[in-house]
């Protein structure tokens, strides 16, 4: 439960390397937003997780060349720059079902924490406005989750402090 803590006071905790959040293009297309607090990723994508948000299957996974990080890093899913190779092809985002962005290193021993989003907080977000989740310890111990909505330019720094 620290790390939850840890998280929700400085945006990175020990186990976790970043914040990945989710914006969206001109065209109103889903840009996955990494801010990588230490260390590096090398892949990015997004996880379908149905509508109890609990059946986690690709809806597009990216490796990129170099590591990425520390810092921010914009991936467009639509059109993802070059260096980016993609691993998994993109689905088409849904309604009314539950998706998680993520970011990683190839061996899986590092990660940001996930953004979750519907293609309905898709169609609520502007270009530059990124969202994303902020965890805390509730009363109980658990860990309750907010949503925050933040310009692109603060994110790295509300992640990473």
């Amino acid at each position: 439960m620290a790390g939850v803590l840890a998280l929700s006071l400085s945006g990175c905790s020990p186990s976790d390397l970043g914040v990945t959040g989710i914006t969206v293009d001109e065209n109103g297309s889903a840009v996955i937003v990494l801010a990588v607090c230490r260390d590096h990723i090398d892949a990015g994508g997004i996880l379908d997780t149905g509508t109890d948000g609990k059946a986690y299957r690709s809806a597009g996974a990216w490796e990129s060349a170099q590591p990425i990080g520390p810092g921010l890093t914009l991936l467009p899913v639509a059109a993802p720059p070059s260096g980016w190779v993609q691993k998994r092809p993109p689905r088409p985002l849904l309604p009314q079902v539950k998706y998680e962005a993520w970011g990683s290193t190839a061996d899986n021993k590092g990660a940001t924490s996930g953004a979750a989003f519907t293609v309905e907080d898709l169609e609520g977000l502007s270009p530059g406005t990124v969202r994303y989740q902020q965890y805390r310890e509730g009363k109980d111990g658990g860990a309750i989750e907010t949503d925050q909505l933040i310009a692109v330019a603060d994110f790295e720094k509300a992640a990473c402090g």
